[in-house]
C-alpha cells in the first residue's frame, strides 16, 4: 500500500513540475516529412538530427507528400581559455558550439534563421594531455547530441 501511494505521489509531482517523457515530435502544421540539408552530406550534426528525427517518428523521405526542410546553414565549434594555473598554463576551457538552422516548405518559412548555442566548461590537466583530448572529443559529442535536441525544439515549435 505504501509503495503505491508513494507511486501516485511521485507521479504526480513529476506532473505539475512540467515533466514528460520524451515522444513523437509534433512536426508544424501542413508538414509530413522533412529533409535535412547541409553543404557537407556527412555532416555530422546532419546525422545526429536526422538519427534523432528518426527516433521521434519522423519521415525523412525527401518524396513524400508535404516535405519541409530544416537547413542547417553554419556550424562552428570554439574553444575558449577560461582560467590559467600559477605557472601561466591553461587550466580551463570552454568548448562552444554554434549553429544556425532555417525551416521551409517551398516558399513558405516556418522558422526563420536562427542562432542557437551550446556550451561546456571543462579542466585541463597538462599532465594527462591524451586523457584531456578524449574527454574534449566525448564532451563535442554530447555537445552535438543536445545541440540536435534543441535544433528539434525549434522545429516543433515552428509556425
Amino acid at each position: 500500500m505504501k509503495s503505491v501511494l508513494l507511486s501516485a505521489l511521485l507521479a504526480l509531482l513529476l506532473s505539475s513540475c512540467g515533466f514528460q517523457l520524451r515522444g513523437r515530435l509534433v512536426l508544424p502544421a501542413g508538414l509530413t516529412a522533412l529533409k535535412v540539408l547541409t553543404a557537407d552530406p556527412l555532416n555530422p550534426l546532419k546525422l545526429e538530427v536526422e538519427r534523432t528525427l528518426r527516433g521521434s517518428g519522423v519521415v525523412l523521405d525527401a518524396s513524400a507528400g508535404n516535405v519541409g526542410e530544416l537547413q542547417i546553414q553554419s556550424e562552428v565549434l570554439s574553444r575558449e581559455i577560461l582560467s590559467v594555473n600559477d605557472r601561466a598554463r591553461v587550466a580551463e576551457y570552454l568548448l562552444r558550439y554554434q549553429a544556425r538552422v532555417r525551416v521551409v516548405q517551398g516558399e513558405r518559412e516556418l522558422l526563420p534563421p536562427t542562432d542557437l548555442e551550446v556550451s561546456r566548461e571543462y579542466s585541463f590537466d597538462e599532465v594527462q594531455a591524451l586523457g584531456a583530448s578524449q574527454e574534449e572529443e566525448l564532451i563535442t559529442e554530447e555537445l552535438r547530441r543536445e545541440m540536435a535536441q534543441q535544433i528539434l525544439t525549434k522545429v516543433s515549435r515552428a509556425r
